[in-house]
């Protein structure tokens, strides 16, 4: 009976993987046909009698899918940063002006 239990847990293991994988494929090739639709819409945009027109380039590189949370939430992070650090620098400055004056 251990033997049979388990490799059943190695195969109900095994198909959880394989679950998770046909998920990360679907994703990719989800992703992949936004991609290739961006792609069209951007050639057909420099391709069009006004391909400096604005929106134009706007809607071509308009993001169909979801943002990355992951990507978002850091890119937040580093804007905090850099806002604190041009707060120092704002502050640094404003003491040597002072002291010249």
């Amino acid at each position: 009976m251990t033997d049979q239990e388990s490799e059943t847990k190695e195969q109900l293991n095994e198909l959880l993987g394989l679950r998770e994988k046909a998920k990360r494929l679907e994703d990719e090739v989800k992703k992949t046909r936004d991609l290739e639709k961006k792609c069209r819409l951007l050639e057909e945009t420099i391709k069009a009698k006004n391909p400096n027109s604005i929106p134009m380039m706007l809607q071509a590189v308009k993001d169909t899918s979801s943002n990355d949370k992951g990507e978002v939430s850091e890119l937040k992070s580093r804007i905090k940063l850099l806002e604190v650090q041009l707060d120092e620098k704002d502050k640094d400055f404003e003491r040597k002006l002072r002291t010249l004056r």
